[in-house]
């Protein structure tokens, strides 16, 4: 798969937080960095390229080039199927500058399913959530500190991030680029470091 990292001049990361489906007004939560799986024979740069235009479109425009960082390895073990598996992991970092334009959500509404919710919701209620929609299906993201995305992606929070998730005003059905209900338009300058991941007996030379 290719991930992507993208960091804004606050240090901040664009974390997927949900999705969301047609007809469903209430959103799936989801936390982790925007990706996708390489398509056929295309590059990790083709397959960032790719991302960027279709799964945070907002970007376009407003990234540029800065360098390839030297190929890492990166290993998992499959859980559910018991097997080990290599991966080489690419980093091609670009720079995020200009105007970031994309439709976003209503801020929450205070949580007040218990006041430990409502702090999260609370803690949370600043930060802009951005909508991208793509097959029909809403993507929701936002900007997390280095360390918010480990901590709200534990299982310990995610019924606190439901809450909060969840009291977001989206009208799913009818979303559309030119119908939501909010707006953001930050001049955002930062990098983007584009984390390609591809398996190890797969050798990409850029």
């Amino acid at each position: 798969v290719a991930v992507l990292r993208i960091e804004d001049d606050r240090g901040r990361i664009l974390v997927q937080i949900g999705t969301a489906e047609p007809g469903d007004p209430t959103p799936t939560l989801k936390i982790e960095l925007p990706g996708s799986k390489f398509i056929d024979e295309e590059t990790p740069e083709e397959a960032a390229k790719r991302i960027i235009s279709s799964r945070v479109r907002f970007l376009q425009g407003s990234v540029d080039h800065i360098r390839i960082d030297p190929v890492d390895e990166e290993c998992h073990v499959s859980h559910r199927y018991k097997f080990f598996t290599k991966y080489l992991r690419t980093i091609v970092c670009m720079r995020v500058s200009g105007h970031v334009d994309a439709p976003s959500a209503c801020y929450p509404a205070k949580c007040t399913s218990s006041s430990k919710h409502a702090d999260v919701a609370e803690e949370l209620r600043d930060r802009t959530v951005l909508l991208e929609q793509l097959d029909g299906k809403l993507f929701l993201y936002t900007w997390l500190y280095p360390g918010e995305k480990e901590k709200y992606a534990d299982p310990s929070q995610a019924e606190m991030m439901r809450c909060w998730l969840e009291s977001l005003e989206i009208d799913v059905p009818g979303f559309d680029a030119g119908d939501a209900q909010g707006s953001s338009s930050d001049s955002q300058h930062g990098f983007l470091s584009v984390i390609a991941v591809a398996p190890a007996r797969i050798s990409h030379t850029w």
